[in-house]
C-alpha cells in the first residue's frame, strides 16, 4: 500500500466491532465466517493502521467529541446500583464514574425516544440534556489504581505466552 493511501490518525479511520465481528450468513445456508474474538479483531485492525474501534457508528462517543466528553464514564441500571461495582469500574478505568439519577434507565430511554417522537424535544441529544442527571460520582482510589496499572503491565508481559498456550490448547481440543 502506498504511503499516500495509508491511514493516519488525522483520518480517524475506524471500524465498528459489530462489522468486523459479523459472521455473515449465506441466504441459503449457515454462517460464512468463523467467529473472531473482539481482542483479535482489534489487534488485526491495529496492524492495518486503524485509528480506533467503535461499537457502532459513533453511538457511544461521537468522532468530534471533546477530550472531556470522550473520557466521561456514565453508568446506569443493573450493576450501577452496586457501590462496589461502581468502585471497581472507577479503579479499573482510573477515572471517575458518574451514575445517572434514574433507577430505570431503560424506561427513561424509552420515554426520551417517545418524547422526541412526539416532538417534545427536537432531538435525542436535546432530550438527554433536558432529562438525564448525574446522581452520584465514584472517584477512583489512587492506591488501587496504581496496583491495577502494575498488574496490567505484568499481564501485558505474559500475554504472548498465554496466547500461544491457549491457541495450542484450543487446537488440541478440536481433535479430542
Amino acid at each position: 500500500m502506498s504511503d499516500a493511501f495509508a491511514p493516519r490518525p488525522e483520518h480517524k479511520f475506524s471500524f465498528g466491532l459489530w462489522t468486523v465481528g459479523n459472521r455473515g450468513r449465506d441466504p441459503f445456508g449457515d454462517v460464512v465466517r468463523d467467529p473472531l474474538p473482539p481482542e483479535e479483531a482489534v489487534a488485526l485492525l491495529g496492524d492495518v493502521g486503524a485509528w480506533g474501534v467503535n461499537l457502532h457508528d459513533n453511538d457511544l462517543v461521537p468522532i468530534d467529541a471533546t477530550p472531556a466528553e470522550r473520557d466521561r464514564i456514565v453508568v446506569g441500571g443493573g450493576g450501577a446500583r452496586s457501590p462496589l461495582w461502581r468502585q471497581i469500574q472507577a479503579n479499573v478505568y482510573g477515572r471517575a464514574v458518574e451514575t445517572i439519577a434514574a433507577d430505570e434507565g431503560a424506561a427513561l430511554g424509552a420515554a426520551i425516544l417517545a418524547g422526541v417522537g412526539a416532538r417534545v424535544w427536537p432531538s435525542v441529544d436535546a432530550a438527554v440534556d433536558a432529562t438525564v442527571r448525574v446522581g452520584s460520582t465514584t472517584a477512583p482510589e489512587p492506591d488501587v489504581v496504581a496496583v491495577m496499572i502494575d498488574r496490567y503491565a505484568h499481564y501485558r508481559r505474559v500475554y504472548p505466552a498465554l496466547r500461544a498456550i491457549a491457541g495450542t490448547a484450543a487446537r488440541d481440543e478440536a481433535y479430542v
